[in-house]
């Protein structure tokens, strides 16, 4: 799993974790959600814990007949934290960034990220990488609603390239 599948990740299990009541036509469901997720990846080759905090406002758009249109997610307390469970070694980032998840008409799904991704400072070094400005992901999904593919349909602004994050990460927490 890469590390900006974390914000996507997260998205979805706010919405799939929230009691949402339909309210077709009525408006955004607009409600404030505590961030407070851990889960542990081998992506580095070595476990790495990724520990997410902070506070989500969730705004979800329904059609008029209550079906799911798209979903807008700021949260600009939210602090991701990177831990190499071998080592001990730290490090964390702000992900102030917002996310817009929309259901297309071809059944693909739209995930639109904005603003600071994630930066990283290491203590010595300085800032190592940075992401921020646009980028846009289209997914597709298979028969259970699972993510089959994904694809970056557009990007703008400071984008290395989509596992510069990651990587650099890695590098780091090595």
């Amino acid at each position: 799993m890469s590390v900006r599948m974390t914000v996507g990740a997260l998205l979805f299990a706010l919405l799939a974790g929230s009691s949402l009541t339909a309210r077709a036509g009525g408006g955004p469901l607009i409600f404030r959600e505590p961030v407070d997720d851990t889960f542990t990846t081998g992506y580095c080759g070595f476990p790495m814990e990724v520990h997410t905090t902070g506070t989500a406002m969730v705004r979800v758009f329904l059609d008029e007949s209550g079906n799911f249109e798209r979903a807008l997610i700021t949260a600009p307390e939210t602090r991701l934290r990177f831990t190499n469970l071998d080592t001990g070694e730290s490090l964390w980032t702000p992900s102030v960034n917002m996310v817009q998840e929309t259901a297309n008409a071809d059944g693909t799904g739209t995930q639109t990220l904005r603003g600071l991704l994630w930066h990283l400072v290491v203590p010595g070094k300085g800032l190592v990488t940075a992401d921020v400005g646009r980028i846009d992901f289209q997914f597709t999904f298979d028969e259970h609603g699972n993510i089959e593919s994904e694809e970056v349909v557009f990007a703008a602004g400071q984008w290395p390239g989509p596992n510069v994050f990651p990587d650099t990460l890695c590098s780091v927490l090595q």
